[in-house]
C-alpha cells in the first residue's frame, strides 16, 4: 500500500502539471472572426419572380460560417416538368466555409431529401467589401427528366454585427 500511494500521488502531480497549462492555453486561444459574423435580412427570389423573407443569423470563426437561416412563406419553385412547389416557411442550421484566399466568398454544397429524391443544392455567396450586403446564388439540381436546374438569387443587408 505504501509503494501504490507514493506512486498514484506522483501520477496526479503529474497529470496537474501537464494539463492544467495545456487547459490554460485552450482558453487563452482567441478564434479569427471573419466578415459573415452577424445577422442579415433580405429576399430570397424563386420561380415567377416569387419572394420569400429570408434572415442568416451566422457566426464565423476560423474560416468556418455556421448558424440559422430563416425562410418566410412565399417562394414558389419550378421543377419544370416534375411541377411547381411552394416551400413551407422554415428554419434550418447551416455551414460551409469560407474560400482560403477570399474570406468575403462562401461556397457550400449540401443535399436534401425531396418527395424521395436526394437533390444537390449549390449555394455560393460574396459578401461585399464594406460587409453589409450578401449577394447569394443558389443553384438546384433537380432530376434531368424535370428539365434544368434551379436558380434561387438572395440578396441580404446586414442589420446587426452581434
Amino acid at each position: 500500500m505504501k509503494v501504490t500511494l507514493p506512486g498514484l500521488l506522483i501520477a496526479l502531480i503529474m497529470l496537474s502539471v501537464l494539463a492544467v497549462p495545456a487547459l490554460a492555453r485552450t482558453a487563452t486561444v482567441q478564434q479569427e472572426v471573419g466578415p459573415y459574423e452577424g445577422t442579415f435580412d433580405g429576399y430570397l427570389v424563386g420561380s415567377e419572380d416569387s419572394r420569400a423573407p429570408l434572415k442568416l443569423i451566422l457566426r464565423h470563426r476560423d474560416g468556418v460560417v455556421y448558424g440559422w437561416a430563416k425562410i418566410g412563406e412565399g417562394l414558389q419553385v419550378s421543377a419544370g416538368r416534375c411541377g411547381e412547389m411552394s416551400l413551407p416557411e422554415t428554419a434550418r442550421f447551416v455551414r460551409g466555409e469560407s474560400i482560403s484566399k477570399d474570406a468575403h466568398r462562401i461556397a457550400v454544397e449540401t443535399q436534401f431529401a425531396v418527395r424521395g429524391f436526394e437533390i444537390d443544392v449549390d449555394l455560393e455567396s460574396v459578401l461585399s467589401q464594406d460587409g453589409q450586403t450578401i449577394q447569394a446564388d443558389t443553384r438546384v439540381d433537380i432530376p434531368w427528366i424535370c428539365g434544368r436546374d434551379v436558380v434561387l438569387e438572395a440578396t441580404l443587408e446586414r442589420v446587426d454585427r452581434d
